[in-house]
């Protein structure tokens, strides 16, 4: 079995693969991009590895139902990408994980109903991007998430009513909140105390006030409320 790689691991266009199996011994892994490998269900055989030494990147596994196998990853060194997923409902799997150092985004994912499996996800050093997700109901799994040093972007995730998950944010770059068409309120944001730069809520259709935004002491750029 394999024990290390030192530069990066692509695994792509494999129609038949079902198994990583070769990969059970590697601890840590590098940077590490998954796509339209339709047969794989899960990462089972990664189980071993604590840390991605550079980007998570899991694009386009028609077949994939869950993450396990990455439970015991505590720290992805570079950023972590979900995208088109079609039979992900959350992302349990990602249970253990508590850094990101640069941004996270999870776009795309038809059956996502939740963010739950990034329970213990703390700091995520750049950007987190929610994108199109179009089951996506909450943000749970969020909730221990306090340091978001760049934006965060929730934008066309048409069932999204709850962002309660977000109450341990107090500071962010930059704010988007964009085209969810069933949003209510923004109830989760209370503790949001600055936003460095930008700020936008539009073309949320049903969004009837902004009070959970009473406590936002400043904004840096363009504050700008449309199409709401």
């Amino acid at each position: 079995a394999v024990t290390a790689v030192t530069s990066s691991i692509y695994i792509g266009d494999n129609a038949q693969l079902s198994s990583l199996a070769g990969f059970e011994r590697l601890t840590t892994l590098p940077s590490l991009s998954f796509a339209d490998s339709p047969a794989l269900v899960n990462f089972a055989e990664l189980s071993s590895a604590t840390r991605v030494e550079g980007h998570l990147q899991i694009r386009r596994l028609k077949g994939l139902t869950s993450l396990t196998g990455l439970e015991n990853v505590k720290v992805i060194t570079d950023g972590l990408l979900i995208n088109n997923n079609d039979q992900l409902t959350d992302l349990s799997g990602l249970d253990g994980l508590k850094l990101a150092k640069t941004r996270v985004e999870i776009s795309q994912n038809a059956k996502l109903i939740n963010l739950s499996g990034l329970d213990k996800l703390a700091t995520i050093g750049t950007n987190l991007i929610i994108d199109d997700n179009a089951s996506l109901e909450s943000l749970h799994g969020l909730e221990a998430l306090i340091d978001l040093d760049g934006q965060l972007y929730l934008s066309q995730n048409p069932k999204l009513t709850d962002l309660s998950a977000l109450g341990g944010i107090t500071e962010l770059s930059e704010l988007y909140i964009h085209g969810n068409s069933v949003l209510v309120s923004l109830t989760g944001l209370e503790g949001l105390l600055s936003v460095d730069d930008e700020l936008e809520v539009s073309s949320n259709g049903l969004l009837t006030d902004l009070n959970a935004l009473f406590g936002l002491g400043s904004v840096g750029g363009d504050f700008s409320l449309t199409y709401n």
